[in-house]
């Protein structure tokens, strides 16, 4: 009875953590991340203090951790890299805690219900109160209050997601409709066309897990059909890229994404070893600022028109900050979370399994195309590192007795 409310309390812990983290990692403001931030790190340091058996960390995540704190002695500006480098380590720590002590079923729950909960109330303030919530930049767009367009519609994908994988039944069936139709209205108005694709990228892997689950021949087969879609998609994006991307209601510079990364090889090339440091970009953000790096006024002026504070690519961003040896850090913390997830699919292909083998595979898509550190998509790849750890056998006895102190591993495959 007492290891069962030891059990519940840790699941409660995490669930709370898994929301501050999301929380902290929502804001994109100047002033208001810092302050979530510092409360995200109150909340670690009281949880580890009280049970500090509950905490993990992943090797695969210490390199990044290193290149973020060595980068306060190069940077431009050691105070934001300094910030930089905390936030880095946080999101790390906690994400993968999270991920590693909470059942992936539970992670998938809490996403399902606080997404929903947000998608709600910015479709209700959209039509009531809509300058708390749309761009005017953006012609009104919904962006959802204290945040970025594309970080929004990544958080409402996130809960549209869990919600696809979700168990749905007789009973479940009519709430799981709504839900799901309120983050798929919210996703169309928030006018992302990267999340939008990324939706209908879910929908198919849900339908593709759903007949694996039939068994090993059906998961041979439909593989295969993947591969083949994938394939197919591939050569018919780079065949007819300009019609798809008219779909999409964009053009071939990815929304000026395409001249962002020109400008940002140009950056790079200046400090391709090192990098600038960490929040190189907050830093030139405010033009009133000057360090004498004449490369930096191509941050915000530049032919597409509107200021540059993000590179919108992960990678790019990342050496940017920390150099060659920084993307190379970073791009073996994905490549090793796309393996993993695919791995514990077959292993156990479930609807849990395959809500981590989804998030794997679109979670590169969006890195590449967006900001990725001190925003929701870096907390869900340090969160699916600690699920595919957990979901990976022990590797000796010691490991498994610690792993039974809490729910989440040996129950992470078990459907919500």
């Amino acid at each position: 009875m007492k290891q069962n409310l030891s059990n519940v309390a840790s699941t409660r812990i995490q669930s709370f953590l898994l929301i501050v983290l999301l929380a902290a990692t929502w804001t994109v403001r100047a002033w208001s991340q810092p302050i979530a931030f510092i409360f995200l790190g109150i909340i670690t340091i009281l949880v580890f203090i009280r049970a500090p058996k509950m905490w993990s960390f992943p090797r695969v995540g210490v390199p990044l951790v290193i290149v973020s704190f060595a980068s306060t002695v190069w940077a431009v500006s050691a105070e934001r890299a300094l910030l930089e480098a905390m936030a880095t380590f946080l999101i790390i720590f906690t994400g993968y805690t999270v991920g590693y002590h909470l059942s992936a079923g539970n992670i998938i729950v809490v996403l399902r219900r606080a997404c929903f909960i947000v998608a709600a109330i910015s479709l209700f303030l959209y039509y009531t109160h809509p300058r708390l919530v749309t761009s005017i930049i953006d012609s009104g767009v919904l962006i959802g209050p204290a945040t970025q367009k594309n970080v929004f519609a990544y958080v409402i994908l996130l809960g549209f997601g869990a919600t696809l994988f979700s168990n749905w039944t007789v009973k479940t069936c009519f709430i799981r409709i709504v839900q799901l139709s309120t983050l798929a209205a919210t996703l169309i108005l928030a006018e992302s066309a990267t999340n939008i694709t990324l939706a209908g990228t879910l929908v198919i892997i849900r339908g593709a897990v759903a007949v694996s689950m039939k068994g090993k021949s059906w998961s041979n087969f439909v593989s295969a059909v993947m591969w083949f879609i994938a394939a197919s998609a591939v050569l018919f994006g780079w065949l007819f890229v300009e019609i798809v991307l008219g779909m999409l209601g964009r053009d071939m510079t990815f929304t000026g994404r395409t001249t962002i990364w020109q400008n940002g090889l140009i950056l790079w090339r200046d400090r391709p070893i090192f990098g600038y440091g960490g929040g190189f970009f907050y830093v030139f953000s405010d033009p009133s600022l000057s360090f004498g790096y004449e490369a930096s006024q191509v941050v915000y002026e530049m032919s597409i028109g509107w200021a540059l504070d993000i590179m919108h690519s992960g990678f790019l961003e990342a050496a940017i900050y920390y150099g060659i040896i920084g993307v190379v850090v970073f791009s073996i913390m994905v490549i090793t979370f796309v393996i993993r997830s695919i791995k514990v699919f077959c292993n156990a292909p479930t609807l849990v399994t395959g809500w981590l083998l989804a998030i794997g595979l679109t979670l590169p898509v969006t890195l590449a195309l967006e900001n990725a550190f001190r925003t929701p998509r870096f907390a869900m790849l340090a969160i699916g590192l600690g699920c595919c750890a957990a979901a990976m056998p022990p590797r000796n006895k010691a490991s498994l007795d610690d792993r039974k102190q809490f729910d989440g591993p040996l129950v992470a495959m078990e459907p919500c």
